[in-house]
């Protein structure tokens, strides 16, 4: 078919790696075959980098050729055609055998037609006949999978105190490189964990030759990115562009192997409809189950240590912790060796560490940051309060983590300042979000601006021990019903109560409008500084300056612009004003915003200073 290349090529081929392979859809049909482009390379490990190390692969051997020849392959055909059909012939065979291989390869499945992460098809008569035992227990694998371990251990504010941001270093990356081949149609019996009432049930093992683990299936590749990503993090520097690109390599593996699993819906834009994540080839729920659950136990461990240690821990996020205790890990070696521990989850990451940099840096963890005080509300509620001082050598980096708030449109110390009176009053900020619309929002990519409502409030996945400090301690709940009666208050705490004839969406609705977004931040600020109890004529007078300069807008209704009022003094907050507030993409909202700084000088004046003469000018 090679004389028909040029009147096939551009029907189903893909460039893949400098390839031409045709990936999801034949590319031609020859009578009732589909016909496929495959490259033998692409479908051999990293390890396999030529065709002769393929053939090695099935006890098979590349015929040897001559420098002149291999660059001159006509001078073959001319001098020796005998050895130039055999060389041929023979690269021809190892191409076949290794494409039949593979083609019958399933990879970490039972089964190549009912795969263990699509559940929909496992999870039938046919599926678990066709896959046996590991589709039997399959369910207890998948209700095993829980992700990282997040957990706030602290709620309030400090000052003083010396904080560090640890990270496990290359977390799922070195967990994976220990993953070995599970024997599907095999069980270990049935254990009991000693003084525990908890049995461990039937578990699938992973396959060995001896001791050992006889096939590591990650093990070639991520030893592979680690060289590269540290190679790229000594000559570029943590955090530059190609040192990321071989972290994310790294924790992409991760996420194909779990994808699926936890059933995440997300949006189609083909379909215009929410569709739930299917697992795909390498999705293994028995695989992701592991790696998640040995990182769980990492962190266990070291929570564990610090604590026998006399430290306090603020937080953890499924494979870092901010604690004070400097050094750390130095302390806990020393700790094992004095009482003769060397069995732990600690020393075998280490071991791993070790291997997978060639023996370079077998550290487990990293510090992040440093930070003198530190405010903390939820898990993934926490500020540094001074990450500047220059006794903590840390380059300057903050602690930040604000998930659901557009942190990088204000400074650092106003994000503390604002963070700080809110915990101290009702826990609520608000601040003007800017987006671009979505894919179900317009037809057309638009920016867009909202008024947003963030929480400063504990997530009561613990109980507060109250205590007279700022910076309060946390115990966990002596009963399941405890906790959830607190956290199913706390939810509708969160959610405003509705009433068909009371309430209505106007208070946190994202409009199209920048111009109606100016106007709700007016309003607040307004009500801020009328200390939110403005009296009758006050607020009359508010309403109608929105009425007059909401056209087009909801404002123009004088229902919505008075309901809108009311529902805001209802709900005070915080309310971030940086100047990028009132600057807006469009001009009728910019010279909205002058008129709003010229009806309230004395409020800008005094949470703004020179705002008017930024904005004239």
């Amino acid at each position: 078919m090679l004389h028909d290349w040029k009147l096939v090529s551009d029907r189903n081929v893909d460039i893949l790696k400098k390839s031409f392979v045709s990936i999801s859809k034949a590319f031609a049909r020859y009578g009732n075959r589909s016909i496929y482009i495959r490259d033998t390379i692409l479908l051999s490990s990293a390890t396999a980098s030529s065709l002769a190390l393929v053939a090695k692969g099935h006890k098979m051997q590349k015929l040897a050729l001559e420098h002149e020849y291999v660059t001159n392959m006509k001078l073959l055909y001319d001098q020796d055609f005998d050895r130039f059909k055999a060389y041929a012939m023979q690269d021809s065979l190892i191409t076949l055998i290794h494409a039949l291989f593979m083609n019958g390869y399933n990879g970490h499945q039972p089964n190549g037609e009912f795969l263990l992460g699509h559940a929909q098809s496992s999870h039938t008569p046919k599926g678990i006949n066709s896959i046996g035992f590991a589709a039997e227990n399959e369910n207890l694998y998948i209700a095993s999978f829980r992700g990282g371990r997040n957990e706030c251990f602290l709620y309030g504010i400090d000052r003083d105190t010396k904080w560090f941001d640890y990270d496990l270093a290359s977390c799922y990356a070195t967990i994976m490189s220990g993953n070995g081949d599970p024997v599907y149609e095999e069980s270990m019996d049935d254990e009991r964990i000693e003084d525990m009432e908890i049995p461990l049930s039937s578990y699938i093992p992973f396959r060995r030759d001896g001791d050992e683990l006889s096939y590591q299936p990650y093990l070639s590749t991520i030893r592979e990115l680690q060289i590269q990503r540290a190679q790229y993090k000594a000559s570029d520097g943590k955090g530059s562009a190609r040192e990321r690109v071989y972290k994310d390599l790294g924790n992409m593996i991760y996420g194909k192997s779990v994808c699926g699993i936890s059933n995440k819906r997300n949006f189609d834009s083909r379909t215009g409809f929410m569709k739930s994540m299917i697992g795909g080839s390498l999705s293994n729920p028995i695989l992701g189950t592991w790696i998640t659950g040995l990182v769980r136990a990492l962190i266990a461990e070291l929570l564990h240590m610090i604590d026998i240690l006399g430290g306090k821990v603020s937080a953890c996020t499924t494979d870092g912790f901010t604690c004070d205790i400097p050094e750390l890990e130095e302390k806990i070696l020393e700790y094992y060796e004095e009482n003769g521990i060397d069995d732990s989850f600690l020393l075998d990451y280490r071991r791993s560490r070790n291997m997978l940099t060639n023996g370079k840096d077998p550290n487990a963890l990293e510090i992040k940051t440093k930070t003198l005080g530190l405010i903390q509300w939820s898990t993934r509620g926490q500020l540094s309060v001074n990450h500047s001082d220059p006794s903590l050598e840390n380059d300057e980096i903050p602690i930040s983590a604000m998930t659901g708030f557009q942190k990088y449109h204000f400074p650092h110390e106003k994000i503390v300042d604002r963070v700080t009176k809110a915990m101290a009053t009702n826990n609520k900020i608000y601040f003007l979000q800017k987006r671009l619309s979505g894919a179900r929002d317009l037809e057309q990519v638009s920016f867009m601006s909202s008024l947003r409502r963030f929480r400063t409030v504990f997530d009561s996945k613990r109980q507060i021990v109250e205590s007279d400090g700022m910076m309060l301690q946390t115990k966990p709940w002596e009963t399941k019903e405890s906790a959830l009666l607190t956290r199913s208050l706390m939810r509708h705490y969160n959610s405003p109560v509705y009433s068909d004839k009371l309430s209505k969406m106007v208070v946190y609705a994202t409009s199209y409008s920048s111009k109606e977004e100016l106007l709700k931040v007016f309003v607040r600020l307004m009500l801020e500084y009328l200390k939110w109890n403005p009296s009758l004529d006050e607020k009359s007078k508010l309403a109608d300056f929105m009425i007059v300069h909401g056209t087009g807008t909801r404002f123009a209704s004088s229902m919505y612009a008075c309901h809108y009022i009311d529902s805001s003094i209802l709900n005070p907050g915080e309310i971030m004003r940086p100047n990028e507030h009132l600057f807006s993409h469009t001009i009728e909202s910019r010279k909205l915003a002058e008129k709003v700084i010229g009806r309230l000088p004395e409020v800008f004046e005094k949470f703004h200073g020179r705002l008017q003469k930024d904005l004239i000018c």
